[in-house]
């Protein structure tokens, strides 16, 4: 059922002059002019105002006492106003840390949201990570294996237990077979040789199929709790199992991941903040280009320009004697040589004879 806009006729609150609106519901209504046009007055001393005013009068006159007041605001008619919220913008202090969305508040609605609504994908395989449930299971299932017999397993850490030690645990747990080779077999018939100190259990073997969904699932919860999160199942025909977690996890990864936090999402937080920059949006850096201006100079003739100054011209010798015992010619243009030498003088020999431009500045 479509929702009617709100509907604002002959509005004259401060500089408003007989304004008539029909503002939707359900979109975002972007109010804009020039200065003094009498946007704040629409948005806040009108619609704002109205809709706060009429949802504080269903309160009662105790509870009224302790909220604010706000006038009724000059208009002809405001009809299916709703109630209303207003988040005013102040004048925060900026830092070189304030961005748009600091300097307006709105980072701190932003991100419980992106930490609520995000997807989470593996940074090993770049594949979606989520939480399964049993009923999640069960529809991937039907979703990519209909029609067709499979065995749900977990697969738990049993170490270098003996063989003898691990059927005894089996029988008396009740489960009858394992998975060895890609195939149940009993446990009475398996070698039950622990592959990574793991063992993978069938728990059930049935068709996925509508009908059978309480079964399905039940044999997913279980499989789910034996496997401490984790289950496997094994489609007859196919030679990978598909994995499920309840936890963060990427199964083709092994990879585990922490629950988004508001935190990830906030620049201004260790947690957050980009690496190189900390949160700054920028980085102090050598810029090759301002080193080696000309880099159809060599490097007998100067050119890099740190070593040629007065204080630093040790350097220029240290590097020519460095690249006499390399037998580097010294008087070839720097764009001709080799990109292994360019970064050879860059970084440093390595074995102390020659500390590199980045040691210098270092």
């Amino acid at each position: 059922m479509p929702v009617s806009p709100i509907y604002v006729k002959g509005a004259r609150q401060n500089n408003l002059k007989g304004i008539t609106v029909h503002v939707p519901v359900g979109a975002v209504t972007i109010v804009t002019g020039v200065a003094g046009a009498g946007k704040s007055s629409l948005a806040f001393d009108v619609l704002y105002a109205e809709g706060y005013r009429r949802y504080v009068e269903t309160f009662s006159p105790y509870a009224r006492q302790f909220l604010e007041r706000l006038d009724r605001p000059e208009a002809e008619r405001i009809d299916d106003v709703l109630p209303a919220i207003a988040i005013s913008r102040t004048a925060p202090v900026r830092t070189s840390r304030s961005t748009v969305g600091t300097m307006t508040s709105i980072d701190d609605y932003l991100r419980p949201l992106f930490a609520r609504a995000s997807i989470l994908h593996c940074k090993g395989c770049g594949r979606p990570v989520h939480r399964y449930s049993p009923s999640m299971i069960f529809d991937a299932l039907l979703g990519s294996s209909a029609a067709k017999n499979a065995f749900i397993c977990f697969t738990r850490r049993v170490g270098r237990a003996n063989p003898a030690a691990l059927r005894e645990v089996f029988r008396q747990a009740g489960f009858a077979r394992v998975l060895e080779g890609g195939r149940p077999i009993l446990v009475e018939e398996a070698e039950l040789k622990p592959r990574d100190e793991a063992v993978t259990v069938v728990l059930d073997r049935v068709l996925i199929d509508p009908g059978r969904r309480r079964r399905i699932v039940d044999s997913v919860e279980s499989a789910l709790r034996f496997g401490e999160g984790r289950m496997e199942t094994w489609i007859e025909g196919e030679r990978e199992p598909l994995r499920f977690s309840e936890k963060l996890h990427c199964e083709r990864c092994d990879l585990d991941y922490e629950s988004p936090s508001p935190a990830i999402f906030s620049f201004n937080n260790p947690i957050g903040a980009c690496e190189a920059c900390h949160g700054f949006g920028r980085v102090i850096d050598i810029d090759p280009d301002l080193v080696i201006p000309d880099g159809g100079m060599n490097i007998a003739e100067g050119c890099i320009k740190p070593f040629q100054s007065p204080a630093f011209y040790e350097c220029q010798k240290d590097l020519l004697r460095f690249l006499r015992r390399k037998k580097v010619p010294a008087d070839r243009p720097w764009r001709e040589l080799d990109p292994k030498v360019q970064k050879l003088i860059w970084e440093g020999g390595g074995n102390g004879d020659w500390y590199g431009i980045h040691g210098l500045f270092k």
